[in-house]
């Protein structure tokens, strides 16, 4: 759900091809995001399938493969409004790494270590920025460095 989400919402913001949506992703995460070539093919496909989006034309640069052009229709901007109203009304709110908490006692000191290195390189790579994205990344890993910290 999250993955279409985001596709039409960066189709909607004149992003036009899987390719640009993966440079864009990129550009506006910092890699931060994990959301595969193939994630956003199928979602494409999916989004083409539900009619939200519909494919405009085709471009062909040199020997590079054939980017299909797309763009968001009015059922989609309807779509993208009612999910992304739905995505945050949740009440239930969870983080990937909740699951994994029930197993901590099997790290070991080194493990919890390694982590925390993680944790401060991937704030290291995040920049100041007027990104929400990024300004949310940056404080959910200073609370995990944090909580890291207390174990």
């Amino acid at each position: 759900m999250k993955t279409d989400l985001v596709i039409l919402g960066l189709i909607d913001r004149n992003i036009q091809s899987g390719y640009d949506i993966m440079k864009q992703l990129k550009k506006l995460t910092v890699k931060n995001a994990n959301i595969k070539f193939g994630s956003i093919y199928h979602a494409l496909k999916k989004s083409t399938d539900n009619g939200w989006i519909k494919k405009t034309g085709s471009t062909r640069e040199g020997g590079n493969p054939e980017k299909h052009i797309y763009k968001i229709t009015p059922e989609g901007k309807k779509h993208l409004k009612k999910a992304a109203r739905r995505y945050f009304s949740d009440k239930d709110v969870f983080f990937d790494a909740d699951l994994t908490l029930m197993v901590l006692d099997e790290l070991d000191a080194e493990s919890i270590e390694e982590r925390v290195q993680s944790v401060k390189d991937k704030l290291a790579s995040i920049k100041e920025s007027d990104s929400l994205y990024l300004s949310y990344i940056s404080h959910h890993l200073k609370a995990e460095l944090a909580w890291l910290k207390t174990l």
